[in-house]
């Protein structure tokens, strides 16, 4: 049975698609968090925040990317933050940092959200 509705993500389809990107940008993401070395892990940092910062703008519209994607995302993040060879190869390490920290903190509201939202629903239905 499909789902419908008026917003441009009610449907399955946009389900499918936002599933798709999902698993699809959790990959660099992935990458920088597995990698055991910071000098490994740095190729793909640039794409892993571009990844974390995309999956932040579809969760927002969306409300569909799971907790252990934002979650990822942080921890990517947070690794680039604490790899000190990376962030002085910046021209200004202090601005780099400020950026990465404000990604940071917008993808943990995003992640309280979530959290939120899904506990509200929780209570609903054990109601």
């Amino acid at each position: 049975m499909g789902t419908m509705g008026p917003g441009a993500f009610d449907s399955d389809s946009a389900g499918d698609l936002v599933s798709q990107a999902e698993s699809m940008l959790r990959k660099p993401i992935n990458k920088v968090i597995s990698l055991k070395s910071f000098a490994a892990a740095s190729y793909h940092y640039d794409a892993a925040r571009a990844a974390s910062m995309m999956l932040l703008v579809i969760s927002q519209e969306s409300h569909s990317i799971s907790e252990e994607s934002i979650e990822g995302a942080i921890t990517a993040l947070d690794r680039m933050r604490n790899d000190k060879v990376w962030m002085s190869s910046w021209k200004t390490p202090a601005s780099a940092k400020k950026a990465i920290d404000g990604d940071i903190g917008r993808l943990g509201f995003e992640l309280d959200h979530i959290r939120k939202e899904r506990l509200r629903i929780l209570r609903a239905f054990s109601k």
